[in-house]
């Protein structure tokens, strides 16, 4: 496996576990708005279930990187055209969040342009393109 596909497959793993964990916490959310226990006055304006369907799109998001990256030995060109599309999505909602003045999400912009660059390189190309038996 080129170093170019082992660094797209381990930033899957990453976004993977990230959106595993950020979607339990929202998950988490979603149970204490709908419960009415929470405390902090952003939080608490917040529907119950458009928190709950955030936390299960984050964790499809999740595990859909996970399964990728865990097919990368043994996909084939379908695969890498997952893990474009799921850099792309990665980059532009990092972006949108950026523009929207949050600063932390320029790590996810960045995270999502590296999958891009690491699946579009001529040697991952040429990986998932080889012959499987």
């Amino acid at each position: 496996m080129p170093r170019t596909v082992r660094t797209a497959r381990i930033l899957l793993y990453i976004v993977g576990g990230l959106n595993a964990l950020s979607g339990l916490l929202v998950l988490t959310a979603a149970a204490a708005v709908s419960t009415g226990t929470v405390t902090d006055p952003e939080l608490a304006h917040r529907s119950a279930p458009v928190l709950y369907l955030l936390a299960c799109l984050t964790l499809a998001l999740g595990s859909v990187a996970t399964v990728l990256a865990a097919r990368f030995r043994s996909g084939r060109n379908g695969v890498r055209t997952g893990a474009i599309a799921i850099g792309a999505l990665l980059a532009v909602h990092g972006l949108i969040n950026l523009l929207a003045g949050q600063i932390v999400s320029g790590p996810v912009v960045a995270l999502g342009a590296f999958v891009i660059l690491n699946c579009r390189a001529q040697d991952a190309i040429a990986y998932f393109r080889r012959p499987t038996f």
